[in-house]
């Protein structure tokens, strides 16, 4: 059978442990908010980082447009050259016919840095498959 003291060590050790389990979790509630914290800075440091990127992905994108028309200044245009303007031309035309293409296709493309470096990006290809 138990006794009083029994009892009384038992809630005694029962409470010394709540104790420590209440301490254990006001430690991790700490560490939860620190890394709550540090999720928020970095997550705002890599929104940050890729705009950079964007940045320096259209300055890149700028420079080689402009290294392509330096090195092709003087020379004329080529037959490859004026077949790809034409291919171009008549892409262009077939967007910009219907209105349902020009209002849901151009919008977007055109007016978005993504179109941007898309089109530039078409350009360069052309450019670079014709070397």
């Amino acid at each position: 059978m138990v006794g009083f003291k029994e009892l009384l060590r038992r809630l005694q050790i029962q409470e010394q442990m709540t104790k420590q389990h209440q301490t254990r979790v006001d430690i991790i509630s700490n560490d939860i908010s620190e890394l709550q914290k540090n999720q928020a800075t970095t997550v705002a440091k890599i929104a940050q980082y890729k705009r950079k990127l964007m940045d320096l992905s259209h300055r890149v994108l700028q420079v080689l447009i402009k290294q392509e028309i330096q090195r092709k200044s003087g020379y004329a245009i080529q037959v490859d050259e004026e077949h790809l303007r034409v291919q171009l031309d008549t892409i262009q035309s077939e967007l910009n016919a219907p209105t349902q293409f020009k209002a849901s296709v151009s919008c977007p493309i055109r007016k978005t840095f993504l179109g941007c470096v898309l089109y530039s990006c078409v350009w360069i290809y052309l450019f670079a498959s014709l070397l």
